[in-house]
């Protein structure tokens, strides 16, 4: 059964990759981060979630480590193996996963392989278990290291490292640090029957008890790495926080990627980040302009910037929430014409209503007025 699921539930577009590369920034803990290198997918065919989890290290990782996932329900997921024989060893349990270089050393490895005969590509020739990856080529990981068992622990009675298991956890198990690379170290697939979201599935190093979020594009909150108040989700309070570090920690606030924090992340927390919902459709990432989060810039938008026109920011200063779409702390006439470049449009996947775009001329001018009006009294 789990073999037909997996093969009804095979592969997810490259297109929907992340491609981020190892990021110094997200370092978590002891050196390592998790992430996922996709939003997850849904599979109608089999029922399943997709769920492709990338280990990165600095590079300065003692050997012999252990890392662990915690939250997935391990019964329900369908892509196991059996007596999987791992150096000299048999176990059960196993979560196929995809790696580099070292199955071409003639150890016993069940990841798809890198075919050392082949410019950077998968050697799948003759493996029935072997699953492609679309995700990564084989140069994109760092030579040095490998796995070789993912066998999950459940909670009903099963003991790790001498601990009592209280949780479902998958350890990834015995990779050694034959240089100091630093970039991503293996992938593991799981297709699972549940739906997790963003703080559900967390990792620690072996027997550290203190759970990191897996980073990506979990549903119900976007990247939490830019969830900046910790709340679970990616919304209009955390662009304000971001707003109020503009020239602050890379670190912490440059969601772009480019070595600053300016504006140009905002924009980049709005349009790929930020959860929208109009009530029947949501999803990540909207337009600029859509103050309101509802996946459309329309009058109701051009109501919020109109009501906060020309007035003196709040102590706690304007947000997104109420117009300010550059970071100024100002709502003006530059906000306006942000507004007014997407009048009208909408966010991927949206179904809302759209307004015609002539109205925005007349509706900008009457804002204006008002906030004009407002000031000459």
């Amino acid at each position: 059964m789990a073999v037909a699921l997996l093969a009804l539930t095979c592969l997810a577009s490259r297109a929907l990759a992340y491609d981020y590369g190892f990021d110094p920034a997200k370092v978590q803990q002891a050196g390592f981060y998790w992430e996922l290198a996709q939003d997850p997918v849904y599979h109608p065919v089999g029922g399943t979630y997709e769920y492709i989890v990338d280990y990165y290290d600095d590079g300065y990782t003692v050997s012999a480590t252990t890392n662990e996932l915690w939250g997935f329900e391990n019964n329900n997921i369908v892509n196991m193996d059996t007596n999987v024989d791992w150096l000299g060893g048999s176990s059960d349990r196993i979560v196929m996963q995809c790696r580099d270089w070292f199955a071409v050393t003639g150890k016993t490895m069940r990841p798809p392989s890198w075919d050392p005969n082949s410019d950077d590509v998968w050697d799948l020739t003759g493996e029935t278990w072997a699953i492609d990856n679309p995700w990564h080529l084989p140069s994109e990981y760092v030579v040095g290291m490998f796995t070789f068992h993912t066998d999950t622990v459940y909670d009903s009675g099963d003991t790790y490292n001498a601990r009592v298991i209280t949780e479902d956890m998958i350890p990834v198990n015995n990779f050694w640090l034959t240089s100091n690379p630093s970039g991503l170290v293996f992938t593991v697939r799981i297709l699972s029957t549940d739906e997790y979201k963003l703080g559900d599935i967390t990792w620690t190093p072996a027997d550290n008890q203190n759970p990191m979020n897996v980073l990506g594009r979990w549903p119900g909150g976007g990247d939490s790495k830019w969830d900046f108040d910790g709340d679970g989700d990616i919304d209009a309070e955390d662009a304000k926080i971001l707003c109020q570090n503009m020239g602050g920690d890379p670190g912490t606030y440059d969601v772009n990627n480019d070595g600053s924090v300016d504006a140009a992340d905002l924009v980049e927390l709005v349009e790929n980040y930020v959860y929208w919902s109009d009530g029947v459709n949501d999803g990540y990432g909207t337009v600029m302009g859509d103050f309101n989060l509802d996946g459309v810039v329309n009058a109701t938008d051009l109501g919020i910037l109109s009501t906060n026109y020309g007035q003196a920011a709040p102590p706690a200063g304007w947000g997104w929430i109420d117009g300010n779409a550059n970071c100024d702390n100002f709502i003006n006439a530059t906000d306006l014409g942000i507004l007014s470049t997407y009048f009208g449009q909408s966010a991927p996947t949206t179904a809302s209503p759209i307004p015609e775009p002539a109205t925005i001329s007349l509706l900008g001018l009457g804002a204006v007025a008002a906030a004009w009006k407002k000031k000459r009294r």
